[in-house]
């Protein structure tokens, strides 16, 4: 099969993933906000709090001064823009208490639907790459297990709810994937890039950040 074909089927099962993910995240945040609770577990609410302080203080802190929690920065760092889009109260320490805003939830919950659709063509270049550096080409062919691939990501339960949960797996599912997929590519198979050493410095950078999530 060409690459145009695996090219269609990578855009296909894309919008596929992100449809299913962009219609779980508004059914769930319905559910959420039936329940006065825009995001429902607790890890959320610390991941959001911490982001309010952060924009607000410049404080990395969780409740009052005499509490901390031991959270990994970078996705309170990456929900500061959605919990910027809040309505705004008189004084920061009236906003840091107020409801927090559902609206501003979900476009953080569309956000990870996007991030999680991504993995999807990503996993098909890999699995299609992988069987194709079997000698031969047995069956399935490099195509069929790039859809195969791309399907159970796709419809996999599990890899939906990472995506719309308010939780660090919506950016550390990515960022794991796309690290050791440049990896595989710079040690295993360099001919497919005349630099390989960029790509064990986006694996090295990515997986730093994949741990500080």
């Amino acid at each position: 099969m060409s690459r145009s074909s695996l090219s269609k089927a990578c855009s296909l099962l894309f919008f596929v993933a992100l449809t299913l993910r962009l219609g779980a995240a508004f059914l769930w945040q319905q559910q959420c906000n039936a329940t006065d609770s825009a995001l429902r577990f607790g890890d959320s609410h610390s991941y959001w709090t911490i982001a309010r302080n952060l924009l607000h203080h410049g404080e990395y802190q969780y409740g009052s001064d005499q509490s901390r929690i031991f959270r990994a920065p970078i996705y309170p760092m990456f929900l500061i823009p959605w919990v910027a889009t809040e309505p705004s109260n008189e004084t920061n320490n009236a906003t840091l208490l107020a409801p927090i805003n559902p609206n501003s939830v979900l476009a953080a919950r569309i956000c990870g639907c996007l991030l999680g659709a991504a993995c999807i063509p990503l996993l098909m270049l890999w699995a299609y790459f992988l069987q194709s550096h079997i000698p031969n080409h047995p069956p399935p062919t490099p195509l069929i297990a790039a859809l195969s691939a791309g399907t159970l990501a796709s419809l996999y339960c599990g890899a939906v709810g990472m995506s719309i949960f308010i939780l660090s797996e919506a950016v550390a599912t990515p960022l794991f994937l796309l690290s050791t997929y440049a990896w595989w590519l710079a040690t295993f198979h360099p001919h497919h890039s005349t630099k390989p050493k960029r790509l064990l410095c986006i694996a090295a950078i990515t997986l730093a950040l994949t741990c500080l999530c």
